[in-house]
């Protein structure tokens, strides 16, 4: 084999947070057994937004509570702001996530702050993590460009972005194609750039583009990242942005990685039928609906 590459599964939260029927607790624990079972190595499991932006997460503390004694894989959470990170940390969580965003105009649409504002928010969460000896990594969302800000999205920022992170004291980084636009060329140029920049684990989140994302994928590959989240069933999109494009379907991405020889200690015929559990929640509890505040990636 050529080597390991990490799937972090997001469909739990970014595949199902703007869904406009709450899916029933049962069923979202069901998938996520599931998911364990297949052998995903990092799941993201909640969020600990507030219901009143997201519904489809009101149940976050009791999924966490559910899976704090499990060991064979690694679930981690949303955290907006200190007030989340605190509740996450009291329901048992073990890592927390945090998201910025590389675009000003994102970034006040998804979170309702200024880039600076939520990285120092992000330094508050780092340090209430460590303090309780939780690890806690970031993302960058609209990394490769946000075609809706005027102001567009530089290398510049985003490295200044990571290095900030990284000094904070988060443990890994990902770069976020928020809205699908990202091109082969320019994931293989950022991620170079970015990983000059910080010395952390990297990693990409990437969305449908056509077929492009399985080139992007490749990019990344080549640039050295061995991290890459996804949903599977392609679930999920960004709230902000119509005809939102879901996230690269995570049963597509690990059948090419182990074509390439590549392993990720994932039971592709347990996840394809995890896929389809995925895509009957979806069909059930309605087609992504809109909404703001979703700490979309």
């Amino acid at each position: 084999m050529k080597g390991h590459i990490q799937i972090t599964e997001v469909a739990p939260r970014d595949g199902f947070q703007i869904l406009p029927r709450r899916i029933p607790l049962a069923e979202k624990i069901t998938l996520i057994e599931k998911l364990i079972r297949a052998g995903c190595e990092e799941i993201e499991a909640a969020s600990f937004v507030s219901p009143k932006w997201v519904l489809q997460m009101a149940d976050s503390a009791e999924i966490c509570k559910a899976f704090a004694g499990r060991r064979e894989t690694e679930l981690t959470y949303l955290v907006p702001n200190l007030r989340g990170a605190q509740l996450a940390v009291e329901a048992g969580a073990r890592q927390l996530f945090v998201t910025t965003s590389a675009s000003d105009k994102h970034s006040r649409e998804n979170l309702n702050q200024t880039i600076e504002e939520v990285l120092a928010g992000a330094k508050e969460i780092a340090r209430l993590a460590y303090a309780h000896g939780v690890t806690c990594t970031a993302s960058i969302a609209a990394a490769f460009g946000y075609s809706p800000d005027p102001h567009g999205v530089s290398r510049e920022q985003v490295c200044s972005m990571a290095k900030t992170l990284a000094d904070a004291g988060f443990s890994a980084l990902t770069l976020c194609d928020t809205s699908g636009e990202a091109d082969p060329d320019g994931i293989a140029f950022l991620c170079d750039a970015t990983a000059c920049a910080v010395d952390l684990p990297l990693g990409v989140h990437l969305h449908q583009a056509g077929g492009i994302e399985y080139a992007n994928a490749l990019a990344a590959l080549q640039s050295g990242v061995r991290i890459f989240e996804a949903a599977v069933g392609g679930l999920g999109g960004c709230p902000y942005i119509k005809k939102a494009k879901g996230n690269i379907a995570t049963e597509t991405l690990v059948r090419m990685f182990h074509a390439m020889g590549y392993e990720t200690g994932i039971d592709l015929k347990k996840l394809e039928e995890c896929a389809a559990r995925a895509k009957a929640l979806q069909a059930a509890y309605g087609t992504p609906a809109c909404a703001d505040n979703c700490a979309a990636q």
